[in-house]
């Protein structure tokens, strides 16, 4: 029976990284803008979905196996042709949709799901032959895609994403700010907290699970994570990428209540390390073992519909492209619970929620 799936532009991007890899059967390496390094290819064997191999490698037949099925031989040429329809159909489609190539594709593979397993880190499990001593192994990569809207590389998780500030030498009253709306409400909130005498000191992180975990980064990880949240509410710059409140002159006063003295360098070096935890395993919600399940790497599938990958060879360029191209976003206060001065214990508090979004 044919595949009739409905899918977003997101969903139809991992099936369009499984077959241009399996047509090509490598990846080229990127740089930190993701421009294609043309001497370092990652070479692919087999893609496992489940189950299911496929063993791409010879030039002209992918290799379908699987357990109690008979060995299905998919032709490359046929493919060329289809994979290049899929891609612009994706290009030129919006919100949710049935795509007649992509559906095609599924059938061409006898596979019937759009994507594979939606409970790991990992969007696709490759064999890859190491670039440096050529062994094969077996690595889980994830897939962004510049096809559809920025994704998000830290979802908002209510208090397991939740930081919070201590509020001293405020003289105004919480009433008056708690009633501040309009669709900048977090930062007026903030600017009038300030001027109001108000100063904030970094508290605690809520999320006691979100709170190991980065401490398995960096002892100063909450802290550090925090101020830049709340910094990120103050810095007023069009276009402002995490980089940008890194190097901010609020920031340097915030950090001023850490224990030690860092500068925007040792920052940035940590962030850089965040970033690349969260996007190959860390979430706020798991206790995390400080392993990266997604240990291949990443995937990017560009707004041309091209491919290029971050490996273990290349990470450097990997966390340089992603403090580069991530910013802080603003969730619902409603939903995730923060926004709003409030009493504990005889002291003023005030939340801040973090969430990561690609630009």
């Amino acid at each position: 029976m044919a595949n009739d799936n409905a899918a977003n532009k997101g969903e139809w991007s991992e099936l369009l990284v499984f077959v241009k890899v399996a047509y090509d059967a490598f990846i080229f390496m990127s740089d930190a803008k993701l421009q294609p390094i043309p001497d370092k290819r990652l070479k692919v064997d087999n893609i496992v979905r489940g189950d299911v191999i496929f063993r791409v490698s010879d030039p002209n037949t992918i290799f379908r196996s699987a357990p109690l099925d008979q060995e299905v031989q998919i032709s490359k040429p046929q493919l060329a042709g289809k994979i290049t329809h899929f891609t612009d159909e994706i290009i030129a489609a919006s919100g949710a949709f049935k795509s007649q190539w992509g559906n095609n594709l599924l059938d061409e593979f006898h596979l019937s799901k759009v994507k594979a397993d939606a409970n790991k880190k990992a969007d696709i499990d490759l064999t890859v032959s190491d670039p440096k001593t050529l062994l094969k192994s077996e690595a889980g990569f994830s897939i962004k895609s510049y096809l559809g809207n920025p994704s998000t590389l830290l979802n908002a998780s209510r208090d397991n994403t939740n930081f919070q500030f201590r509020i001293e030498g405020f003289t105004g009253d919480s009433n008056t700010i708690n009633q501040i709306s309009g669709s900048s409400k977090i930062r007026d909130r903030i600017t009038a907290i300030i001027e109001g005498g108000g100063r904030f000191v970094f508290s605690k992180s809520k999320g006691d699970v979100f709170n190991r975990n980065l401490m398995k980064i960096d002892s100063l990880m909450p802290s550090i994570l925090g101020n830049l949240t709340l910094a990120n509410c103050i810095v007023v710059k069009q276009g402002k990428k995490i980089s940008d409140v890194v190097h901010s002159t609020e920031l340097q006063r915030l950090n001023s209540n850490l224990p030690i003295d860092l500068g925007a360098d040792l920052i940035a070096y940590k962030v850089k390390m965040l970033l690349l935890d969260i996007a190959l395993g860390m979430v706020p919600t798991k206790v995390w073992d400080g392993r990266q399940t997604a240990d291949g790497g990443y995937i990017v599938v560009k707004d041309t519909g091209d491919l290029v990958c971050f490996h273990v060879y290349n990470f450097g360029d990997f966390s340089d492209y992603l403090f580069d191209n991530t910013k802080f976003d603003t969730p619902s206060t409603t939903r995730h619970n923060f926004g709003f001065l409030y009493m504990e214990d005889g002291e003023l508090f005030f939340d801040i929620n973090c969430q990561i979004r690609f630009v």
